[in-house]
């Protein structure tokens, strides 16, 4: 699962085992249901967490599709995180 994406790269959590400098390949799901494949090389992991990508070689329309799902997911949060308080407030 991808916790954390930004137009550079990811964290991935899982348990799963990679090495720092390991080739990985990512792939999202997009709103639409569009799979989109990224490579990208670690860059940092850590034991039975997970681990960070940094995307290598991705084309200017997987950038722009990866600003639109950040884009995305920023406001996704931003609106809960309004909701949260809101929710505070009222009690």
């Amino acid at each position: 699962m991808i916790s954390d994406i930004s137009t550079t790269g990811c964290f991935v959590l899982c348990s799963g085992e990679v090495l720092d400098g390991q080739r990985v390949c990512i792939s999202l799901r997009l709103p639409k249901g569009k799979i989109v494949s990224l490579w990208g090389d670690v860059i940092n992991h850590v034991d039975d967490i997970g681990f960070a990508v940094k995307f290598t070689n991705i084309k200017d329309k997987e950038k722009k599709l990866l600003a639109k799902l950040v884009d995305r997911a920023f406001q996704e949060k931003l609106k809960a995180e309004i909701e949260a308080e809101d929710n505070i407030s009222k009690k």
